[in-house]
């Protein structure tokens, strides 16, 4: 074989591996122009025509070559494969040929039977593939091709146990033949499916430098980049491809995937799918298996986003329009206009995709999730329990799991019933790309829009916020569950703002506030900071930390940059939140009957939270409580009883129940009935949800309203007993600390370290309570234990803030000093410029406490420094904190007018003390100060 011969065939059998049929045409046309009609290349050109669907063309072509000795096997598998796609099969034809195929299969030789496995790989018949290629190695051992193809059966079963010979297979040919194209790419393959990327990389530089004029080694480095999830340098790789050849389309495809998954930019991503349609139209014009597949990858990845889908529509209808008898390709087109929200449409092209395959278990799914979106539930039961029975044999499809969970939920189910139906669908579908390499085909099967329906559907049992006494226990185990498939996601598309705004909000719920935060500065900040979802939930977690004006600066920037932000009922319940905690009750009370009157002229959705319309079952309960509670703080008791009866129907039997329970708790004391709000509070188990929270409110009436220490204490022991957790313990030491127990709190706070033992918070608490009993040198022993351990600066300030009450100055200043190392490292962070400010202002104490006032004078004036800076920060990031930050501004101030009023420096104390009062102007001894220095 020569060269030319050698590259001609590398290149066809590579664009036939990637599914690329018109550019393997190409290749094939250019072949036999060079080398004078040559039968195997003809036989590539009429394969080519055959797997683009082109069935007539195919058979014309591959007519002629039913003789030949090197092609007559694949050609008669090729004609047997055509005629049986075609719309009218010719039996007849098919008999003839599997005879005749039967009867040269006895006596063909190596090149019939090489050619034959290749035209089987080619067209998905891998196993058959592997049962020719064994034959002809039997008949030649050595043979190169042979070897090579041995090689890509292998790779193409993806056989674990064929996985070391494969490489040997590609070792021995490249021993022979350094440069063989096939055994290259092969052998490249073969690292990047072990996820050995460096030894993958350097086989593609031998095909780059061996074949500079062949872009096909360039993009498999592009795809392995890929595969180790280097964005920026695969598409570094992609931009190389496009500067050697501007119409590749693997490139193209991997610009609209770094669009999209790295940097969330749906409109760069809209236009790149519009450049890669027009080079697919014009390269590969009637490949419909690649215009479907490009149609699959983006749409479920661009989380709905509606101009990435009017692309792939087009493209699932193009492969449509090449493929008429596609029952597939017609379902995907279904598919599509679902995603699209136009329901009907989906319907008409699931049925005519049942007509040409009334087998389609896609189809069938499709018109089902039509039937719940048009809520024909009835209609769609019979046809989920049919579907169940077709696929009983082969086990419950993650779809049919889903479909089967949203029919339950709309039926009032079990919520334990449907839970397991959906962590059944979540372990299913992972199971369907288990080891799968990272890339285009992993991102199209792990189908993150499917996977956030399930979370979605997940989070409707959930909490809708954290409660102040809530714990991991009291999360559905599927909310854990949805986290890690929202982490999978997140990994694959880091981008994908649908999933990280659903993230953000499920890690809110379970308790991680900060987490939460962080996704959603990083969402503002990074990919779009227009992003009403993500202002909204920011306005949310804002609340729930108390800081109020800033939760309605969250608001007011949300709704600027999406005005229908005033159509979603959540939108309209934070804004009531805030209005109440600002002591507009009568605002709050308005705006909630709005939100209920919205939510009730919006029809509901199998999607659960994707019509954000819609109230969930959880947030439809918040509404009715908070607007209970706004009648209650607006001196409206009846109304405030007349809304918690309406709630009480609304919700019987439901897992908000027990919520409303604990409000009702919170009526009975408004109108002195203690023992009945103690009454509905024991209601409430321990297996039940909420129970913390009713345990917390029951000690708290015996503390307050009983004045009983004892049943106080009690409550929070028999937390400890059912639940016992850190937190239970920590809540329990918090009791015993309240009602002047500290030896007990330390006995407690011990337990919930043994537990936990990196938790600073609760660090912090057992220092506080060694020090409540006067156990000074145990205490810091605690502290320098725990700050070895890794836990935060706050117990470096505590520490040496007992440092200097025990008159240890040099130890206090050097716990300081370790504290303010630490801080430096973020020092333009708002919240580690706080801490600073917070440091140096003790450290100032510190060298006044020993002495050295020059040194604290300096030391204040560089915490005035820092605090300016805060003050600056705060106006915008932490606007309730405004007026705790000027007072402590006005107290530095205050401080270095008093030093600079001992050492006689009364102009300077008066400029310092004016400044003071420009921070805090009502601050009395810092007037009465000045008035003393005017006098004087």
């Amino acid at each position: 074989m020569s060269e030319a011969d050698a590259v001609f065939k590398g290149k066809i059998h590579y664009y036939g591996r990637e599914q690329y049929y018109q550019a393997m045409q190409n290749e094939s046309v250019a072949a036999t122009k060079k080398f004078g009609n040559d039968p195997v290349y003809r036989f590539y050109s009429a394969v080519s025509h055959l797997l683009q669907g082109q069935t007539q063309e195919a058979i014309r072509q591959l007519q002629p070559l039913q003789n030949d000795q090197d092609v007559m096997l694949g050609t008669l598998l090729a004609l047997i494969y055509a005629h049986r796609h075609c719309q009218v099969v010719d039996k007849e034809a098919v008999t003839m040929l599997d005879a005749k195929l039967k009867e040269e299969r006895k006596r063909a030789p190596e090149s019939c039977l090489y050619y034959a496995a290749m035209f089987l790989l080619l067209s998905g018949k891998v196993d058959k593939a592997r049962e020719y290629i064994d034959r002809m190695l039997k008949l030649n051992p050595e043979d190169l091709a042979g070897l090579t193809l041995k090689g890509w059966v292998e790779l193409f079963a993806g056989r674990e146990s064929k996985i070391k010979n494969t490489l040997q297979l590609f070792e021995a040919v490249l021993q022979r033949s350094p440069k063989n194209i096939d055994a290259l790419f092969g052998k490249a393959k073969y690292y990047e499916n072990r996820s050995s990327y460096k030894e993958s990389m350097e086989t593609l530089n031998v095909l780059v430098v061996a074949y500079p004029d062949f872009t096909g080694p360039l993009v498999e480095k592009m795809k392995v980049y890929l595969s180790e999830q280097e964005w920026d340098q695969s598409m570094d790789a992609a931009t190389r491809v496009l500067s050697v050849d501007s119409h590749n389309i693997e490139a193209l495809k991997h610009k609209t995937l770094y669009a999209l998954c790295r940097q969330g930019n749906y409109d760069e991503a809209a236009q790149a799918l519009r450049d890669l349609y027009s080079e697919m139209d014009r390269s590969e014009p009637n490949n419909a298996s690649l215009f479907v597949h490009m149609a699959q990858l983006f749409s479920r990845i661009c989380g709905r986003n509606r101009l990435v889908l009017e692309e792939t529509f087009m493209m699932a209808s193009k492969a449509a329009k090449i493929d008429t008898g596609n029952a597939e390709y017609l379902t995907e087109v279904g598919y599509q206009c679902l995603l699209q929200g136009r329901n009907k449409e989906a319907t008409k092209y699931y049925k005519n995709a049942t007509k040409l395959d009334e087998s389609s278990v896609a189809a069938l799914t499709g018109i089902i999730s039509c039937q719940l979106l048009e809520g024909q539930v009835d209609v769609a039961e019979q046809q989920l329990e049919f579907l169940k029975e077709v696929q009983r044999s082969l086990g419950a499809s993650p779809d049919i799991l889903y479909l089967s969970a949203v029919l339950g939920r709309m039926k009032n189910q079990n919520p334990d019933t449907i839970l397991a139906l959906l962590t059944e669908a979540i372990d299913n579908h992972f199971k369907n790309h288990r080891g799968m390499a990272f890339g285009s085909t992993y991102l199209a099967a792990l189908n993150p829009d499917f996977l956030l329906l399930i979370v979605h559907e997940c989070l409707l049992y959930a909490p809708n916020q954290p409660s102040d006494t809530a714990t991991t226990t009291e999360v559905p185990p599927v909310v854990k569950r949805a986290l890690l498939v929202l982490d999978a996601i997140t990994r694959a598309c880091p981008a994908l703002l649908t999933a990280l705004v659903l993230s953000a909000r499920t890690k809110f719920v379970t308790g991680d506030v900060k987490g939460a935060s962080t996704i959603l500065q990083h969402v503002l900040d990074e990919i779009d900071s227009t992003s009403s979802d993500a202002h909204l939930l920011m306005a949310q977690i804002q609340l729930h930390q108390g800081n109020f004006k800033q939760a309605q600066q969250s608001l007011e920037v949300g709704l600027s940059y999406n005005f229908e932000v005033r159509e979603q009922p959540t939108y309209h319940l934070v804004r009531a939140r805030v209005m109440k905690k600002q002591g507009q009750y009568q605002e709050a009370i308005n705006t909630l009957k709005s939100c209920l009157n919205l939510a009730n002229t919006r029809p509901t959705t199998t999607k659960g939270s994707r019509n954000k319309a819609e109230l969930t079952l959880p947030d439809r309960a918040s509404v009715f409580l908070e607007l209970c509670d706004a009648y209650r703080l607006n001196d409206q008791p009846n109304e405030a009883a007349s809304i918690m009866t309406q709630a009480m129907t609304e919700f019987q039997g439901t897992g908000e129940e027990i919520r409303l329970n604990i409000a009702s708790a919170d009526l009975a004391l408004m109108r002195g009935d203690v023992e009945h709000a103690l009454a509905m509070l024991r209601s409430i188990g321990p297996d039940q949800p909420y129970y913390l929270e009713a345990r917390d409110k029951m000690a708290n009436i015996y503390l307050n309203n009983l004045k009983d220490k004892r049943m106080f204490a009690t409550c929070y022991r028999e937390v400890v007993e059912k639940n016992p957790t850190p937190q239970s313990y920590l809540m329990l030491g918090d009791a015993y600390m309240s009602i002047q127990e500290p030896d007990r709190a330390i006995e407690v706070y011990e337990q919930a370290q043994k537990r936990n033992p990196r938790d600073s918070v609760l660090a912090c608490r057992m220092g506080m309570a060694l020090v409540k009993t006067h156990q000074y040198g145990k205490a810091i022993n605690y502290y320098k234990e725990a700050i070895k351990s890794g836990s935060s600066n706050q117990l470096r300030y505590d520490m040496a803030e007992l440092q200097m009450r025990l008159k240890q100055y040099d130890k206090s200043e050097k716990t300081i000093n370790q504290a303010l190392e630490v801080e430096a490292i973020n020092h333009s962070n708002l919240t580690s410029m706080l801490t600073q400010a917070k440091l140096l202002n003790l450290l100032a104490k510190v060298h006044e406490r020993a002495g050295h006032f020059d040194q604290a004078l300096s030391t204040l004036s560089k915490a005035k420094d820092v605090q300016v800076k805060v003050l600056k920060r705060a106006q915008v990031e932490l606007p309730d904190s405004v007026a705790e930050q000027k007072q402590l501004a006005g107290s530095m101030c205050s401080k270095m007018a008093e030093h600079a009023a001992n050492q006689r420096e009364f102009d300077q104390a008066i400029r310092l003390y004016k400044e003071a009062l420009q921070y805090d102007p009502e601050h009395a001894p810092t007037l009465l100060a000045l008035a003393k220095l005017y006098m004087q």
